[in-house]
């Protein structure tokens, strides 16, 4: 997978470059945590599981290795995370909820949306903007 490629570049990069300190490391695990999901959340249900067998895989080396500390969990859902290593079946579950979320987040949107934008108030309904009010 290319997002694991592209991650694993960065951390060799870290790696040469002692320079680089805890900091750097955990704000790349940070980053390589949300582009997994992000991943995982777009691939196809028959690619998915083998994926997330890779996600869970580098994070349990990570999580067990103590490269984790509590900045990661400050920006990531330790009980999330503690599933993806422990259970990939119920991960993916979890992943499925997520999924079926923003479908219904992105059908919402167009039905029904408020947005205040400039000092307007704008209301859109199937699509159609019906209000567009100045506010002040």
């Amino acid at each position: 997978y290319c997002v694991c490629d592209e991650y694993n570049e960065v951390e060799r990069f870290i790696n040469e470059h002692p320079e680089f300190n805890q900091d750097y490391i955990t704000q790349a695990e940070i980053l390589r945590y949300n582009a997994y999901m992000s991943s995982a959340i777009r691939l196809s249900e028959e690619l998915r599981p083998e994926f997330v067998k890779v996600f869970s895989e580098h994070f349990q080396k990570s999580y067990e290795s103590n490269l984790l500390n509590e900045d990661f969990f400050k920006k990531i859902n330790k009980n999330e995370f503690m599933i993806l290593i422990s259970d990939e079946r119920k991960f993916l579950k979890q992943i499925k909820k997520r999924e079926f979320k923003r479908k219904l987040k992105t059908i919402r949107k167009k039905l029904f949306s408020i947005h205040l934008r400039s000092g307007y108030l704008s209301i859109t309904i199937a699509g159609k903007e019906f209000i567009n009010h100045k506010l002040y």
